[in-house]
């Protein structure tokens, strides 16, 4: 959902005589050579996608905003759907800090500039703007399954007021049921940032 804080690192380091096409065929013709015609998993140059870490800060622009229109119900649709369905998660002491971190990992994909443009985009006016040609296209791609007009995201603020009543609600009883000891063990941990 946000690939402006994603980073694609190699998987193996591509050495500088691969600066072009050429010379990276040659090298991968030879290496394939060298071990018998054979090619291994290490001869591969593969991508991976870097998530950022829940806590991690968005490095979202404008730029993006022609591809949030273009994915506009991809980005509430599922968020209505979680925050209904994120207070049956675990938030007792044992999985306490498991399941705050999938609502900080989807949390952290609506920052206020996100949220902003998504209520921008969701509003009537947006039908005269600049991108209304784009959210048409997307919701005749989803054809039967694109959502009513007029969801908005106000209409998410009350399960989302509700999971964090339930968060709040099961940590005030986790730390009332520490003891004096786990207390203050866990204001150093606060304090190490651990």
């Amino acid at each position: 959902l946000e690939p402006w804080n994603t980073s694609v690192r190699k998987n193996r380091p591509v050495a500088s005589t691969l600066s072009s096409p050429t010379k990276a065929k040659k090298f991968l013709s030879e290496t394939v050579q060298s071990l018998g015609g054979k090619s291994t998993k290490l001869d591969t140059y593969t991508s991976s996608i870097v998530v950022p870490k829940a806590t991690a800060p968005s490095s979202y622009t404008s730029a993006w905003e022609p591809y949030i229109a273009a994915n506009l119900h991809l980005f509430t649709v599922p968020l209505a759907i979680f925050l209904r369905r994120a207070r049956e998660l675990d938030f007792s002491p044992r999985d306490f800090h498991k399941s705050l971190s999938y609502v900080q990992k989807v949390f952290r994909v609506y920052t206020p500039e996100i949220v902003q443009v998504l209520n921008r985009l969701l509003s009537p006016q947006s039908r005269h703007g600049p991108l209304n040609d784009i959210i048409t296209q997307h919701e005749r791609i989803l054809g039967e399954f694109c959502p009513p007009s007029g969801l908005s995201l106000s209409s998410c603020e009350q399960d989302m007021h509700n999971l964090l009543e339930e968060i709040y609600l099961q940590h005030q009883k986790k730390v009332r049921e520490l003891d004096i000891i786990d207390r203050f063990a866990q204001r150093i941990e606060g304090l190490l940032g651990q």
